[in-house]
């Protein structure tokens, strides 16, 4: 089965190598995309597809797909260090969600005036050998809910 993902809120496509932080340009966490946000004040950051959150945090959620695909969407890098103030949670644990549900605002302005590029990392969790296929293009800029990048299952 193909899983299409878009993209959780507008910005610059990038390979993970190019975010600053280790775990994700060495794909830690499993293979994935990256986006530099280009939207300021606050956004709303969107399920990149259908499936159930098992996790959210203030600066991140996982989205569960099956019981071994999950995605990782993280927003910023060192974010684990602002104010919770920065991110509100629009859903719980638990919630299925369908492509395009709004997840988490995120005052972007706010994050940035603390130093943190606002770098979003969208990972496959359960597979580090699948194959990705990025459908938007490395260095295009894309509308938040447009391709982003698909899979097999």
């Amino acid at each position: 089965m193909e899983i299409c993902v878009t993209a959780p809120l507008s910005g610059r496509v990038s390979p993970l190598t190019d975010v600053p932080d280790e775990v994700f340009a060495q794909q830690m966490l499993g293979p994935g995309i990256a986006l530099l946000a280009n939207d300021l004040g606050e956004v709303t950051v969107l399920a990149p597809t259908a499936g159930r959150i098992r996790t959210v945090l203030p600066h991140a959620f996982v989205l569960e797909l099956d019981s071994t695909h999950s995605l990782l969407v993280h927003l910023g890098v060192d974010t684990f260090r602002l104010n919770p103030k920065v991110f509100q949670n629009l859903v719980g644990i638990g919630t299925e969600v369908k492509s395009g549900t709004g997840i988490i605002r995120w005052d972007i302005d706010a994050s940035s005036a603390q130093n943190i590029a606002p770098w979003v990392t969208v990972s496959v969790l359960g597979d580090p050998q699948l194959d990705l296929r990025c459908t938007s293009g490395y260095g295009k800029e894309v509308a938040s809910g447009s391709a982003l990048f698909s899979f097999e299952i």
